[in-house]
């Protein structure tokens, strides 16, 4: 009697997989829901997405992949530093948006680095770019510049934990909380002076930014390099991990 039983219980589980996996999930429109790219049959709501249909994006504009995307290369600009054999570049950070899938009806808002180099041109923000190639003992310096929104047109377009700790209140006041808009660089691995060490509390925002939270409480930019200015930081990485 057992034994029919769990055989009773094995076929109504997948009569009932069946019946999920054979119902017409419901499709989102262009002006909202969720798309689950873990999900195979698209969840409650958004569309199934296929699985390797779209290419890898290559290095620079020659390796655009079938959605357009590339990975920029950073251009190496003047070292502002006199003597120095260090690579350096100009890095910023801006929301843009770009198509990730092939199934998914409209581009994707994203948050991500340009290349602020006359060479670049002002060419457009691109997932994971832009990259720079660097040489074991040559540092990089860069100098990083916030370009996100200022107030709350600066906060980020996914929900936020204001109860983490660095999220929510500042210590000032118990009514003013931390803007959304805060950045910094991290390279990660490396052999890094702290400074330039891109922690959580090393956070830089937007030039126009008007909160009395500006930047970090050990934020501080590379002593022999210009002074960036308010809304930008400078980096050095040694290269020497």
């Amino acid at each position: 009697m057992g034994r029919q039983r769990m055989q009773f219980v094995m076929l109504l589980v997948l009569a009932l997989v069946a019946l999920t996996l054979g119902a017409n999930p419901v499709q989102a429109g262009p002006g909202g829901g969720t798309y689950y790219a873990n999900s195979p049959a698209g969840g409650t709501s958004g569309v199934p997405l296929r699985k390797f249909v779209d290419s890898l994006p290559g290095l620079g504009p020659t390796g655009a992949n079938n959605l357009g995307q590339y990975i920029p290369i950073a251009n190496k600009m003047t070292n502002p530093v006199a003597n120095d054999n260090a690579d350096y570049y100009e890095i910023g950070l801006v929301d843009y948006t770009e198509r990730m899938h092939s199934d998914l009806p409209k581009a994707t808002k994203l948050r991500g680095y340009i290349d602020l180099s006359p060479a670049a041109g002002g060419a457009p923000a691109h997932y994971l770019g832009p990259l720079i190639i660097a040489t074991k003992n040559k540092p990089v310096r860069v100098k990083f510049t916030n370009y996100l929104p200022a107030g709350t047109a600066g906060d980020l377009f996914i929900p936020v934990d204001n109860t983490y700790m660095g999220a929510g209140l500042g210590p000032i006041d118990n009514t003013t909380l931390y803007t959304q808009n805060r950045a910094t660089l991290h390279l990660h691995g490396g052999n890094t002076p702290w400074i330039s060490d891109g922690t959580p509390h090393q956070w830089i925002t937007p030039a126009a930014e008007t909160s009395i939270y500006k930047t970090g409480v050990t934020q501080h930019n590379v002593p022999d390099m210009p002074n960036p200015g308010a809304g930008s930081s400078t980096f050095y990485w040694t290269n020497q991990q």
